[in-house]
């Protein structure tokens, strides 16, 4: 004998919560582009340039950078970690139901790369560029071990309770 068959029913369908958009409840407000050329200025006052930025990737900027990178080095940072701990209400659940998403995580030892920005003579305008393309939670300074020495590298990590 064969299974019953599934049907959709009005119940079931009543069941659904109420669609706000097609990508789920939006709880950041994109910032306006002040918030991005003071962050960028924040973040170059305290780089140790010399005409070059680093950033540190763990995760989805190793294989979509959103740059252009001039050079690319395996990397080890100090006191991250690679963790499920961002809950993400949009993307990977629901307000009531939030996923969990893979993001760096403060403690132990990480290892990813260490790409250089190929920003030509307006690193700002690539750096605010690449801003836009993350979270809006400011990066945080890292040193990167490389095979060649020591980078000081920006990472992106997103905070716990930053409101996906």
């Amino acid at each position: 004998m064969l299974p019953n068959k599934l049907r959709l029913t009005r119940e079931l369908v009543n069941r659904l919560p109420k669609r706000t958009d097609e990508r789920g409840p939006i709880s950041v407000l994109d910032p306006s582009d002040d918030y991005y050329t003071k962050t960028a200025t924040d973040i170059m006052g305290q780089l140790d340039l010399s005409g070059k930025v680093w950033i540190f990737a763990a995760g989805s900027l190793i294989w979509n950078p959103r740059m252009d990178v001039a050079e690319r080095r395996v990397a080890n940072v100090e006191g991250w970690r690679r963790a499920f701990c961002l809950a993400d209400r949009r993307f990977r659940g629901s307000p009531s139901r939030p996923g969990l998403m893979m993001a760096l995580d403060r403690g132990e030892r990480c290892q990813g790369v260490a790409m250089r920005m190929n920003g030509g003579s307006d690193i700002s305008k690539h750096l605010i560029d690449l801003l836009k393309k993350e979270p809006p939670i400011p990066p945080e300074l890292v040193m990167a071990q490389t095979d060649k020495g020591s980078v000081q590298a920006l990472v992106f990590a997103a905070k716990p309770d930053f409101p996906f």
